[in-house]
């Protein structure tokens, strides 16, 4: 994996490709589907994760969410670059990527998860 995807990417997880984010998206999974699983985090349709209204926020729930969607933030980010899509197009193209992920992810969900689509409405798979 490492070096498929340059990414002249300058922020919090600097490097020349995903495969770090997508290493610790990996390994966070099992933290994060018990959540999903228990209805405390939602699937949006762009893409991110997200907790739930009514849901306890406790300091590691924020730190798991917020370093999530960090992860796929480079992801996205990177996509937009691998494809082409950098640079001066990044700005139109980077909705693009994510409302496909944000699809795919909830495509790929569990029944029982929680999904929020575009107008804001949670629904359960």
């Amino acid at each position: 994996k490492e070096g498929v995807w340059p990414v002249p990417y300058k922020g919090p997880y600097d490097g020349t490709n995903i495969s770090l984010p997508m290493q610790r998206m990996e390994e966070r999974f099992p933290l994060l589907k018990a959540r999903l699983d228990n209805g405390e985090l939602g699937l949006t349709d762009d893409g991110d994760v997200v907790v739930r209204e009514g849901v306890a926020v406790s300091p590691e729930l924020f730190l798991l969410v917020r370093e999530e969607n960090r992860d796929r933030a480079v992801l996205y980010y990177g996509m937009c670059f691998a494809v082409g899509h950098g640079g001066d197009s990044l700005r139109s193209w980077l909705p693009y990527v994510r409302s496909s992920f944000g699809k795919e992810w909830q495509k790929q969900a569990a029944p029982g998860w929680w999904l929020r689509n575009d107008r804001g409405e949670w629904n359960k798979k």
